[in-house]
């Protein structure tokens, strides 16, 4: 697995955002902190889904937990990107969009250097029948994109803590009216396969946290985007990066309410 670390040309949004980093024990918060300013965003069978306004002028609200998970420390589903079900294993060779490797891709790709079977694409942006929160639960829910959490990053004080035992980030928004609303991201790790196995394994859970978005990158088209969540004796910060596109990783989505 190769991850190439990639920092946002909008670095000055990424300084604006506030750390308060700390690893103690007691350094824990409370459910009742993630309470304010809830909405409730119907998917387009008429269920409800809790979502968090931000007082973002992007009308953006926030999901309180991630796909597939009932708390906001819960990890949820993992997803590869572009797969609209979730599940256990993850490899090149059972990748929807590939056919056995990363040279080999079918979909979303610029090059022929990267596929050959149904002809280039150049597409880098999810179509909604592949973006796994549309395709889910429709109505105005979806994948973040990357200017949603450049948004989320530069107007929001950023927060490492535990929620019930498990680290992550908190952000609490800096918008005026709306400095009590927050959300919790776990640190959830990644899902991947190591040479030579057949079952897939957590990596990094606990010290790390990459989200999916829902865009990839025109070279290599074999990498999507992802925001990452940092917190490291070396690291604390919150970054624009890339993953390769088969690995399993979390969705936190979000909903545009007018």
């Amino acid at each position: 697995m190769k991850t190439r670390l990639t920092y946002l040309t909008v670095a000055a949004l990424l300084a604006a955002s506030v750390f308060s980093s700390c690893k103690k024990d007691d350094d824990s918060i409370s459910g009742s902190e993630l309470q304010n300013n809830i909405v409730y965003v119907a998917d387009s069978q008429g269920h409800e889904f809790e979502a968090v306004d931000m007082g973002f002028i992007t009308k953006v609200c926030w999901g309180t937990c991630n796909m597939g998970a009932t708390s906001p420390e819960n990890s949820g589903d993992f997803y590869a990107w572009g797969e609209t079900q979730p599940k256990d294993n993850f490899t090149w060779n059972n990748y929807r969009w590939a056919q056995g490797g990363k040279l080999d891709l079918t979909k979303y790709y610029a090059s022929e250097k990267y596929g050959k079977m149904s002809g280039v694409d150049n597409k880098t942006v999810l179509e909604a029948g592949d973006d796994c929160v549309k395709a889910s639960r429709g109505g105005s829910w979806r994948m973040p994109t990357k200017d949603d959490f450049s948004y989320l990053i530069g107007h929001s004080t950023v927060q490492y803590c535990k929620l019930n035992g498990v680290w992550g980030y908190k952000f609490t928004s800096t918008v005026k009216g709306f400095e009590n609303s927050s959300i919790f991201m776990p640190f959830s790790g990644m899902m991947d396969t190591k040479p030579g196995e057949s079952t897939s394994t957590l990596k990094m859970g606990g010290r790390i946290a990459r989200y999916w978005l829902n865009s990839c990158k025109k070279s290599p088209s074999y990498e999507a985007d992802v925001l990452e969540l940092i917190n490291t004796d070396e690291v604390t910060n919150t970054v624009l990066n890339v993953q390769e596109r088969y690995i399993g990783l979390p969705v936190r989505p979000v909903a545009v309410v007018k």
